[in-house]
């Protein structure tokens, strides 16, 4: 945890809250247990899966988790956006899912996809 705060970055906070205010779920999958990362970066979400977890035993690209996350929010994967840092595994993973997706560090800074992310769920 000592290096979780330079992961930190002020637009992923207000993107939260901004889907937060709006009640439109979040939910989390990554490959390791997300709940301490989150905690120590002041953010939640609804609903939160694990590729370790006993329902899922699938590291991604596997898109398992993907589905079990949507399902346990109760939408359909075409209904979420996923949101990661790596296209062999990440967007890998939501192609296989057929969920929409973007991939931070491909060409585009954080603030500019989180300024189009916050733009979008504004004119909502």
């Amino acid at each position: 945890m000592n290096y979780i705060n330079s992961c930190r970055h002020p637009e992923v906070l207000q993107l939260f809250e901004c889907v937060t205010n709006r009640g439109i779920a979040t939910g989390i999958f990554s490959d390791y247990p997300p709940q301490a990362k989150l905690a120590h970066l002041g953010l939640s979400s609804d609903c939160m899966v694990s590729a370790i977890d006993r329902n899922v035993r699938r590291l991604k690209p596997d898109p398992t988790g993907l589905f079990i996350t949507a399902e346990k929010l109760g939408v359909n994967v075409e209904q979420c956006l996923f949101i990661g840092d790596r296209d062999d595994r990440d967007g890998e993973c939501a192609r296989r899912a057929g969920m929409p997706y973007v991939i931070l560090g491909q060409g585009k800074q954080l603030s500019s996809i989180a300024n189009d992310l916050l733009n979008q769920f504004l004119s909502i």
